[in-house]
């Protein structure tokens, strides 16, 4: 007898919301302020490369906590540890200590992104699961977006170069966000786990949809994540954004997956998976095309509103995908696992991006537009591979 779905409620959408308002703001200002505390290209990228990897290679570790015991008490702690060390790098100010205390937020998010998706699909049903992860995520994006229409209203007013004490309100505000997040979590109604089960990791791979899905992701974020300690430079060095205008092209980005996020869950249930996985990776390649030949922070503006668009639809497609193959007392593992791909992939292709670019193409801004010409490249090629997986709805 199938499990009938719990019921949306506030407490639900206001956890979403204050999750997403924390990160966007740490993922949009955390690279900028390792630049104002001196870092390098290739510094950058190790930053960015342990940073994806700490936040999602203990996925695994913790999604399988939250299917034995429960999800929503790791979505506390994850959020209370992780804002309390955002708010520890406002005391450092040399870039090993940021990259640090980055990484050890990473680890704290991850305990609490597993049980979160999994979280979710105790509220869907198959036959609507895409619609109700996409109205779900569309009010966590409005979370990022009001985090960036505060951090537009707190700078725009600044004035003198950008420094590290610029993004000192933007760390305040992200830091308490998440200390709120996981206060309401303890809130949240969370179907049975079933804590006697152990983890047969056999019984998980020998499913063929979860490692060909894995294959793909690993594949692709391998070649993408080359250009993702690159983007930075181009709005410090080239553009030289100050926070404000840095916090308006923010807003494009996260207004267009607010706008997008309910018709792309319709769209999940109307079209399948495979088709909005394939076109959320492919459209990620044009920040690669358009960053390298920007003059102005108005053309950033607008190409991170087709990313906005894409990131939204990868990240309800990947979320409905994985709660489609896995059995319901694995769904936080399978999920923690496909981020365990990303992440892993993500550590090597963003180093290689960074290495690539300060010791073999030189270092200079050229260099740093080429690297992402080659990004690009590999996001529209990889992108296709996600229409060869197999549909499981229904």
């Amino acid at each position: 007898m199938t499990e009938e779905p719990l019921k949306t409620n506030r407490t639900l959408y206001a956890t979403g919301f204050l999750q997403n308002f924390s990160d966007e703001l740490i993922k949009r200002f955390i690279n900028l302020l390792a630049i104002a505390v001196g870092a390098t290209v290739d510094q950058l990228g190790t930053l960015n490369a342990t940073r994806m990897l700490a936040s999602n290679l203990f996925q695994v570790l913790f999604g399988r906590l939250a299917d034995r015991y429960g999800k929503k008490r790791l979505i506390a702690i994850g959020r209370i540890l992780n804002g309390l060390t955002l708010a520890a790098i406002l005391l450092v100010d040399t870039p090993g200590w940021v990259v640090s205390l980055v990484i050890a937020a990473s680890i704290f998010t991850s305990m609490a992104t597993p049980s979160w998706n999994s979280l979710l699909g105790d509220y869907t049903s198959k036959t609507k699961r895409g619609e109700v992860i996409g109205r779900v995520n569309s009010v966590s994006y409005i979370g990022g977006l009001i985090a960036m229409i505060t951090a537009f209203l707190i700078s725009v007013n600044q004035f003198g170069p950008i420094t590290r004490a610029s993004y000192t309100p933007v760390m305040v505000i992200a830091s308490t966000a998440s200390l709120i997040a996981g206060v309401t979590s303890l809130f949240l109604k969370e179907q049975e786990s079933k804590a006697g089960e152990t983890l047969d990791l056999k019984e998980v791979l020998r499913n063929p949809d979860l490692k060909r899905f894995l294959g793909l992701v690993f594949i692709y974020h391998v070649g993408s994540s080359v250009g993702m300690p690159l983007f930075p430079y181009i709005m410090a060095a080239k553009l030289q954004l100050s926070v404000w205008q840095v916090a308006v092209t923010s807003i494009t980005n996260m207004l267009a997956a607010v706008l997008s996020q309910p018709y792309v869950g319709k769209l999940l249930d109307r079209l399948g998976r495979k088709k909005i996985l394939a076109f959320s990776r492919m459209a990620m390649a044009s920040s690669c095309l358009i960053y390298p030949v920007a003059t102005s922070w108005v053309h950033i503006a607008a190409v991170e509103a087709i990313s906005g668009l894409a990131i939204s639809s990868w990240l309800s497609a990947q979320s409905t995908y994985m709660i489609d193959i896995a059995p319901r007392k694995l769904r936080a593992t399978y999920l923690a696992s496909s981020m365990a791909s990303i992440g892993v992939a993500t550590f090597i292709g963003s180093n290689i991006g960074g290495q690539l670019v300060q010791n073999v193409l030189g270092g200079n801004l050229a260099a740093v537009e080429t690297g992402l010409y080659i990004a690009g490249a590999l996001r529209l090629v990889l992108g296709l591979l996600f229409l060869t997986i197999k549909e499981k709805r229904g």
